[in-house]
């Protein structure tokens, strides 16, 4: 199936590249307005065979795609609710926006020799087919979002060592250690930065993509404040001010050049605002260099404080960066999770209400279409459990809530629990009072989810605290604050309480404080609720050592 959807991608990716390609290599699109072959007496179809036969082609292929996405949707329907809607909403945006009509309008203007109006009509489809790759591209967001975060921290670690080193070269410096050593030091740190700069441009700026909504553009674009570094790499054994002036000449026409993209190629990225600043900080880095050499060392710890300026600002934006990605990525979390979790309700509430069903049967009357029944309650609840395990891998990923993980886990168990009993045909009290558990649990995983992201709406518009405390690593923003913590161990701790009471009713002498029971499920049940109690104080023990560091 993922084969298929990758398929869909590609053939919608098709269709955007055969018609960029028609519209730009057409010879008849070329052509100014003046020169419209609208008025020209050969046969029109004649006239240009190959743009009207590519341009067939390209609606045909058009109309395939939408027959595929509405295929998809059916079949993945049941099986995966998240691509189905994504693939439904992609077949209504092609609809609504009648793409398949318009790609046939062409063709007839194209037969017509209406060349003009063609290639207006081909801009408009090429925008609409940009905006559909885009939402169906959207599926593996996630995947690029955690990609580009583990990228960015990886160049804030290196930003952060680079800042370290250059001001312990300038404590060496303004120490009076010898002028020749530092100026070797300064040169393996100007050579570390033109690494991190050629890195940076490999991975941000050569490699093409159709991301428009990613985050890291919006956060350079938001954070840039124009001052673009301008490096130059002058070559040694010549003058020095001739040097620094073809050096600086080479590099910006080389620049331009690399910029303008080549004909048939996409557009290059725009520099992207983090590299210049570690361009410019290579340069002052190799400034400082010469004038340690020179035996210059005022003049080199100016060039040193520099430098430093430049790795700082860098510093700031890739925080800045990590921030608004990860933030985007809670986004993405939270809304996937309460998702998952009303869709896991409902289904729970009816495997409660079919249970309660059976159970009003009576033992005489229960046959085998009763225990067809239960086992087909057992392989819903083995279902919903799936669910919850896949939610358990998304909660473990992201790795920054222990408390909501262990909420989702316990519900698990309990499903893995309800299901093996259903499977056994056990209707009774037990079973019905574990279901119940099961809605509480999501009614509460539901709106707090939902509470977390009105919350964190609203703090986007609140200014910022001039206290907030010790804020985390960028890039590494927990999922849920830590008040929802609490109350998710709260709610916990309520959980093992109230089921410890019902335990305590079941057994032989409910009253005596030290009661015991022979039944062995009862015991097995209260060995588990130990697990759990110790579970959560070791929990507990961790959240509350993490906050005092």
């Amino acid at each position: 199936m993922l084969r298929v959807f990758r398929m869909t991608i590609f053939l919608t990716i098709f269709v955007v590249l055969c018609l960029s390609a028609c519209h730009l290599a057409s010879p008849a699109f070329a052509q100014s307005p003046n020169e419209s072959s609208e008025t020209s007496s050969d046969p029109p179809a004649l006239q240009r065979p190959e743009i009207f036969k590519r341009q067939q082609r390209l609606a045909r292929q058009y109309e395939l795609l939408e027959e595929k996405l509405f295929t998809l949707y059916g079949f993945e329907r049941d099986k995966n609710p998240t691509r189905a809607k994504l693939l439904e909403k992609a077949f209504q945006r092609s609809q609504s926006s009648a793409t398949n009509d318009q790609l046939k309008d062409v063709v007839g203007l194209i037969e017509s020799a209406k060349l003009s109006r063609a290639e207006q009509q081909q801009e408009e489809v090429l925008e609409k087919l940009k905006d559909l790759l885009a939402l169906l591209q959207s599926a593996d967001r996630s995947k690029r979002l955690k990609d580009e975060i583990e990228r960015y921290q990886e160049y804030l670690k290196e930003v952060e060592k680079l800042l370290r080193l250059q001001k312990g070269l300038r404590g060496q410096a303004e120490g009076g250690m010898d002028a020749q050593r530092v100026a070797k030091s300064e040169s393996q740190a100007a050579e570390r930065a033109g690494n991190l700069s050629d890195q940076i441009k490999a991975n941000e700026e050569e490699v093409e993509t159709d991301d428009k909504d990613s985050s890291a553009a919006k956060a350079i674009d938001e954070n840039s404040d124009g001052e673009n570094a301008d490096p130059s790499d002058p070559s040694e054994g010549e003058d020095a001010g001739a040097k620094e002036g073809k050096s600086e000449s080479e590099n910006e026409s080389a620049r331009k050049k690399s910029d303008q993209p080549s004909e048939g190629s996409s557009p290059a990225l725009p520099a992207n605002p983090i590299r210049q600043r570690i361009d410019a900080a290579q340069e002052r880095m190799k400034e400082a260099q010469k004038k340690l050499q020179e035996a210059r060392r005022d003049d080199a710890i100016e060039e040193m404080k520099l430098s430093e300026k430049e790795i700082a600002q860098a510093k700031k934006q890739l925080e800045e960066i990590l921030r608004q990605m990860r933030e985007e990525e809670v986004e993405r979390t939270l809304a996937k999770l309460e998702e998952r979790f009303r869709k896991m309700l409902e289904r729970e509430i009816k495997v409660k209400q079919a249970t309660e069903q059976l159970a009003a049967t009576e033992t005489e009357q229960r046959s085998t279409e009763f225990d067809v029944q239960t086992g087909k309650l057992s392989t819903e609840q083995n279902s919903i459990g799936a669910d919850a395990s896949r939610a358990l891998l998304l909660l473990a990923e992201d790795g920054s809530s222990v408390a909501f993980l262990q909420t989702v886990d316990e519900m698990h168990q309990d499903m893995i629990q309800i299901a093996a009993r259903l499977s056994s045909a056990k209707v009774g009290n037990f079973t019905i009072d574990l279901e119940t558990e099961v809605i509480d649990t999501l009614n509460y995983l539901v709106s707090s989810l939902a509470e977390t992201q009105r919350e964190n709406e609203e703090k986007k518009d609140a200014p910022p605290q001039e206290n907030p405390g010790t804020p985390p690593q960028p890039g590494e923003e927990p999922l849920v604050g830590k008040i929802a913590e609490l109350k998710m161990l709260r709610s916990l701790q309520d959980r093992i309480y109230r089921r410890h009471q019902r335990y305590s009713k079941q057994l032989q002498a409910p009253d005596d404080l030290v009661g015991t029971s022979e039944d062995p499920e009862l015991v097995a049940a209260l060995k588990r609720l130990t697990a759990k109690q110790k579970k959560l104080t070791r929990i507990t023990q961790e959240i509350v050592q993490g906050s005092k560091q």
